[in-house]
């Protein structure tokens, strides 16, 4: 009945509702990353300002990175920090166990609207697709954080054989506070 007298009033109350949601499905997936891990790592957790390092360690194993920042680097909420950084790693990750040790460009853009995240490597030598070992959840599991923040994530094969990874990721009132 809410909707029909103060409509306004109904939409507040169900994007509370499902911040509320989010919220608590962030707090769940946290508790059971802990309890999957004996040894779980309790430090804090990884921000945009660690992709620079990140990106070192990936040239110490051969990966060719380069980073680039644009746009104004204002403080995001820390959901969207540690998925950004998420975003990079996987990204890092697959394009090694891919494709080897090829070029690869990491782009962060802080834009008015919110955080944009692209990986795009060169072609590689690898078997797109091979099973490889790992938890399985990579990919699958990247998409299911980014939507959560009420981002999107799309993963591409570039006409020359590449392979881009780009995440959006909103900045405002939506994402502030989740940690997934």
């Amino acid at each position: 009945l809410a909707s029909a007298s103060d409509p306004q009033a109904a939409v507040d109350a169900l994007r509370r509702i499902e911040s509320l949601g989010r919220d608590s499905l962030a707090e769940l997936r946290t508790l059971l990353d802990v309890l999957r891990d004996d040894e779980a790592d309790l430090a804090p957790q990884p921000t945009l300002s660690d992709v620079p390092e990140l990106c070192s360690r990936m040239r110490e194993l051969g990966l060719p990175v380069q980073l680039r920042t644009d746009g104004d680097t204002r403080a995001l909420p820390p959901g969207v920090q540690l998925t950004g950084f998420r975003v990079v790693q996987e990204g890092l990750t697959n394009v090694l166990k891919h494709a080897g040790t090829v070029a690869t460009d990491v782009v962060i853009d802080h834009s008015a609207d919110g955080l944009v995240v692209q990986i795009s490597s060169a072609p590689g030598a690898g078997h797109p697709g091979e099973e490889l070992p790992g938890s399985s959840r990579g990919l699958p599991g990247l998409r299911e954080r980014v939507q959560a923040l009420g981002g999107s994530l799309s993963t591409d094969r570039r006409a020359d054989g590449g392979f881009v990874i780009r995440a959006e990721l909103p900045a405002g009132q939506d994402a502030a506070g989740k940690l997934l």
